[in-house]
């Protein structure tokens, strides 16, 4: 039932589309990189698997994990190849000589890194230790949730008003990592207000660096490759998650043994 509550939203995202985008569009033929799309899957897929089953269903050192990364490595190297003689590349590798680009690429990986592995195991942290319901460890969220929110359209607002957008990413990055610091300090013993704290320092800096990077990319690019850019850094961001979230678990799996609970 939790997610009947994505049906009337999803009808407002279609009717403001439908009422809000162009409908005179010119028709260009394109010739799709369906080779170049596929080794980024299975390079990816190959990455994504060796995080999520190292460290838990197989040893970071047993051979299935080292095929996956010698997998992933050789798969990345045929990308680059076969991108180099793509028509139409699926991700022009001469992007990565943009400074906007490669940054906001790296970037985005920590962001989404940091982001989705939050977002996935502070539930499980407050349903573990607290011994909370699902429902209420998703209200424990909030203060992160708002201040994402609140850093996303303030810094929003005032990068319309002046046009400079270089201070927020670099501020959110370090209000981040503060957030991160202090989440690693909570504990079975650690009051409500600490934990709230944490999670809105941490959610201050995710809104502050999430969405200025987006505007980055789309500002260093030629007008041209502005959506393959754009998609560029948003995929580099859910890899991020994708190699988090399973790290994030392999931790949180461990730490039982780690730290036994207190009778």
């Amino acid at each position: 039932w939790i997610f009947y509550i994505n049906i009337p939203l999803g009808a407002i995202a279609l009717f403001v589309v439908a009422a809000q985008v162009p409908g005179t569009l010119s028709r260009v033929h394109h010739a799709i990189d369906y080779l170049g799309t596929i080794m980024l899957s299975l390079a990816a897929t190959a990455l994504i698997l060796l995080t999520s089953l190292g460290g838990t269903t197989y040893a970071w050192s047993s051979a299935p994990i080292w095929i996956l990364g010698a997998t992933g490595a050789a798969l990345i190297a045929v990308f680059v190849v076969v991108e180099r003689r793509a028509k139409e590349p699926v991700l022009p590798l001469h992007l990565f000589r943009l400074r906007a680009f490669s940054t906001t690429s790296v970037a985005g990986f920590i962001v989404g890194f940091a982001m989705f592995g939050a977002l996935t195991y502070l539930p499980a942290f407050f349903q573990v230790v607290r011994g909370i319901s699902p429902t209420v460890s998703g209200i424990y969220l909030l203060p992160m949730m708002a201040g994402m929110l609140l850093t996303s359209i303030v810094s929003g607002m005032a990068i319309s008003k002046t046009g400079k957008y270089r201070f927020y990413p670099i501020a959110g990055a370090a209000l981040m990592a503060v957030g991160l610091y202090l989440l690693s300090l909570m504990g079975i013993a650690s009051p409500a207000w600490q934990e709230a704290l944490s999670m809105l320092v941490l959610g201050l800096g995710l809104g502050g660096i999430m969405q200025v990077l987006v505007i980055i990319v789309q500002n260093g690019v030629p007008h041209s490759e502005i959506g393959v850019a754009t998609a560029g850094a948003t995929f580099f961001r859910s890899i991020g998650g994708s190699v988090g979230t399973p790290l994030f678990r392999a931790d949180f799996s461990h730490g039982p043994a780690r730290h036994p609970a207190v009778p």
